[in-house]
């Protein structure tokens, strides 16, 4: 019989090595689903269909629970998982790592936000999240008698219990005044086009953020996400985003926005897609997203395309957009040298142009006026047309900014003189020296016969400088027709490369449903005012106050000294 000693070890059980390697792999995935959210995902919800755009949306909403952002929105189309994400996963993800925040959740309705409610319960009551937070759970079952009557846990509010952690949910107009937040999450504010459309809803909607939203904060350190369908340029996000650009000072947002089918011109750094490509097309392929475009571009826009206007536009359509240059040139004639200013229109890929001297063409401005310059009103607009002798419109300048009433006709006697620079600092124009002014006298300006354009045709006949009185007739949409149609024939041209292009081929592509309407309520009265050529061509009574060019006063058929150089005016 062979000794202890001699005998040979037991071979190790393959089973129990294997038990006690998952048992590793276990603790190891609890361990990561508490330090990172997008574990955390994988691990409460294994089901979860996780695309490439996810990773990057779980990364800033780890960095927004950390307090790297404070402030953060995120557009994505609908049913791509915003709102599991946002709404029902990272509530219990935020109460596991700090069980005592408060965090306060508001969408549209109370039915919606108590819905969001019982689902962020129903993961903070799996076993999966327990595993991973045992230290903050619900009031139920699990939980000892003597704590039970100190908690709650209803549709609109619970508490992690033993700790000071309370989630809260509500409807805009909800009862969240006098309640403290942490943490903030805005889940669609808008129920539907026709609230995002309404005037009065945004408006609601704006107040209600400003004056009881935003005051839930504890402290300067509190967060607030927003998660939406962009359904108008007015809509909250758009308001808050537009704030962040032309304030520093305002809340500045850390925007994550992908399209349901790619637009390079839109795409992040972080989108790898083609133009065209689908985001989710395991779910939602490119077919599919083509032909919910072909069924209504205005919804696609909005819901797949994070854009509230298609870019075709309502009324003006991009495709119609045409582009004039000038050109200035010094030439000889008979000895003589003059200057030659042209308008130069390219007609279409042939390499043909149409060419227009400046001083043929009839110059005049339509303004738009508004009352007030607060950060959200209106602006006075000021678009200025030369009309070539076959009735081109040639819009070559915009200018926009936000002035009280009294301000208004001193920024108009600078506007007749040229492009003049204001500085909403100092709430003055820059020195006239350093003014670009018209090529040609204007005919007149326009004002319409509306709020405090009364008060400026009134000012402007007492003190010698008239206006001409423009009549408001039917709706913006009414006045539009005029041009609209003249943009569909190719008869209206925009300055190619003028600073204001972008902005204000924005607005035309929004009207009628972009938050400002004075561009495009201007260009409506220039389509009237062109079609009525009487009008158009006949100038206000009364001193202009203006000398566009220092050189037109001069005699025709005679030569002058311009900055060393003999220039010839030509007879007309």
């Amino acid at each position: 019989m062979p000794s202890l000693i001699e005998s040979e070890p037991s071979p190790v059980d393959p089973d129990l090595d294997a038990m006690y390697l998952e048992m590793l792999r276990r603790e190891e995935a609890v361990r990561s689903a508490r330090s990172s959210f997008r574990k955390f995902i994988s691990y409460v919800r294994p089901w979860f269909l996780f695309a490439w755009f996810h990773e990057e949306i779980a990364s800033v909403l780890e960095r927004w629970v950390n307090g790297d952002l404070t402030r953060v929105m995120i557009f994505l189309p609908v049913q791509h998982g915003k709102s599991e994400t946002a709404s029902r996963l990272l509530p219990a993800y935020i109460l596991g790592k700090h069980p005592d925040a408060a965090l306060v959740a508001c969408s549209y309705g109370a039915s919606l936000a108590e819905d969001m409610n019982r689902d962020v319960q129903l993961v903070m009551d799996s076993d999966e999240y327990r595993r991973v937070f045992p230290g903050s759970p619900l009031l139920g079952k699990g939980v000892a008698k003597k704590h039970r009557g100190s908690w709650k846990r209803s549709s609109k509010e619970f508490n992690v219990v033993g700790k000071r952690g309370v989630y809260r949910c509500a409807g805009v107009d909800g009862p969240i005044t006098g309640k403290s937040m942490d943490f903030g999450i805005i889940d669609d504010v808008f129920k539907n086009r026709q609230e995002a459309d309404s005037p009065v809803h945004r408006k609601h909607v704006w107040d209600w953020y400003t004056n009881v939203f935003k005051r839930r904060m504890r402290s300067d350190l509190g967060r607030i996400l927003i998660v939406m369908t962009r359904w108008h340029e007015d809509d909250l996000a758009g308001r808050l985003l537009r704030m962040a650009k032309e304030n520093p000072n305002a809340e500045q947002w850390h925007v994550v926005m992908y399209q349901g089918l790619c637009d390079r011109e839109e795409a992040s750094e972080h989108d790898p897609r083609q133009e065209g490509e689908a985001l989710w097309p395991e779910r939602f392929s490119r077919e599919y997203l083509e032909k919910e475009r072909a069924t209504s571009a205005y919804m696609f826009s909005a819901i797949y395309q994070q854009k509230p206007s298609p870019p075709e536009g309502a009324i003006f359509k991009r495709a119609c957009f045409h582009y004039f240059y000038t050109d200035e040139r010094l030439q000889e004639h008979d000895g003589q040298r003059f200057l030659m200013r042209e308008f130069v229109l390219p007609m279409g890929e042939t390499g043909e142009t149409r060419r227009f001297r400046f001083e043929e063409c009839r110059w005049f401005q339509v303004i738009d006026t508004a009352l007030k310059a607060t950060d959200t009103a209106a602006f006075t607009a000021v678009v200025t047309v030369a009309v070539t002798p076959k009735n081109d419109v040639l819009v070559y300048h915009v200018w926009r900014q936000r002035l009280e009433v009294p301000e208004q006709f001193g920024a108009l006697m600078e506007m007749r003189v040229g492009e003049a620079v204001f500085d909403p600092q100092s709430r003055a124009f820059l020195h006239r020296g350093s003014m670009k002014p018209w090529p040609c006298p204007l005919l007149y300006q326009a004002v319409e016969e509306a709020a405090s354009g009364i008060g400026l045709l009134q000012t402007g006949a007492a003190a010698g400088h008239p206006f001409r009185s423009l009549k408001a007739t039917g709706s913006k949409e009414q006045r539009a027709v005029a041009i609209a149609t003249m943009y569909e024939n190719g008869k209206v041209w925009h300055r190619n490369g003028a600073s204001w292009v972008a902005a204000f081929e924005d607005e035309l592509l929004m009207f009628p449903n972009g938050t400002f309407l004075d561009q495009a309520d201007c260009m409506g009265h220039v389509g009237m005012l062109v079609q009525e050529t009487s009008v158009a061509a006949r100038p206000i009574e009364g001193e202009l106050l203006c000398s566009p060019n220092p050189y037109l006063d001069t005699g025709a058929g005679e030569t002058y000294n311009i900055d060393g150089v003999e220039v010839y005016f030509p007879p007309d």
